[in-house]
């Protein structure tokens, strides 16, 4: 594929920018956990979709859009737990944030990177996949229990 396509692709991605509203206000409404739930759900889906049809263009463009989606949901969900912690500390918890971020990205770039090349198209959605799981896990079963919120209600600055 060219230029035109890979731009396309771009355009298809930007479906995340609009959701980015609904989602914000979603999270404020019912909980920002709630909106990560949904965000993780959907990058799941999103391998998915790259799994079984990513072999075929629209594939790709229902997996890129859904994907974007589910990272919107949840960047946009933890952004809003992050400044909620507080005023004083908003800046220092951003950055920890933001730099577990970047970390997690370039750790699943390399993952996958590494994995396209011992095993192709099957081993990059096998880490997304194991990724997501272990994110599901952990979202769905591990943090499950109300007791982390309330104490963050507790703690929340009245500013």
């Amino acid at each position: 594929m060219g230029a035109r396509e890979a731009g396309l692709f771009g355009l298809a991605g930007a479906a995340g920018a609009f959701i980015a509203p609904l989602v914000g206000k979603t999270a404020d409404r019912k909980s920002p956990r709630f909106t990560v739930g949904i965000g993780v759900t959907l990058s799941t889906i999103a391998y998915l979709c790259y799994t079984f049809l990513g072999f075929h263009l629209w594939g790709l463009i229902v997996g890129v859009i859904v994907l974007d989606l589910g990272n919107q949901c949840s960047q946009i969900s933890n952004m809003a737990r992050v400044q909620a912690l507080g005023n004083e500390v908003r800046s220092r918890n951003n950055t920890v944030y933001m730099f577990s971020y970047f970390l997690g990205g370039s750790t699943g770039s390399f993952l996958g990177t590494l994995f396209w090349q011992y095993f192709g198209w099957y081993g990059v959605c096998g880490v997304g996949l194991a990724l997501l799981a272990a994110a599901l896990i952990t979202h769905f079963l591990i943090y499950r229990r109300p007791e982390t919120y309330i104490w963050l209600n507790k703690h929340r600055s009245t500013d």
